[in-house]
């Protein structure tokens, strides 16, 4: 595949990522509950979780992650974008996902069985494409 048709490629499943997260959101709406991720500072607000400790390179499925610490606004519950001026930066994670490139491990913060994204939100949304 050439670097112009793997570009039209992504841009093509950036589109579609963003069209089935306004129709999450519109399922949402009609179902009368929210499809946004969860903010990290509300939950670390009601549960006091520990200090942050590093527990080094670790396998977590994606159905755990499920808040961000940042960008919780740009992606919904299931982590799909909702803004566009991602595409660039998600677009190009995607290329990288595809090509095999090996892409830095995401961090996270863990509370209890769940995870909240401190970097690597467009990663994360990539790879549950």
């Amino acid at each position: 595949m050439s670097e112009t048709q793997a570009i039209q490629e992504s841009s093509l499943h950036f589109d579609l990522a963003v069209r089935r997260a306004l129709l999450h959101d519109v399922i949402a709406f009609f179902r009368r509950r929210s499809n946004d991720l969860l903010p990290y500072h509300e939950i670390s607000q009601r549960t006091a979780p520990d200090a942050e400790s590093y527990r080094g390179h670790q396998t977590v499925r994606l159905d755990q992650i499920v808040g961000s610490v940042n960008r919780f606004e740009e992606f919904d519950r299931s982590f799909l974008p909702r803004r566009r001026h991602a595409r660039k930066r998600w677009a190009s994670i995607d290329r990288a996902w595809h090509a095999g490139v090996v892409l830095p491990p995401v961090q996270l913060i863990k509370v209890g069985d769940i995870y909240f994204v401190k970097d690597g939100n467009h990663r994360v949304s990539v790879a549950r494409q």
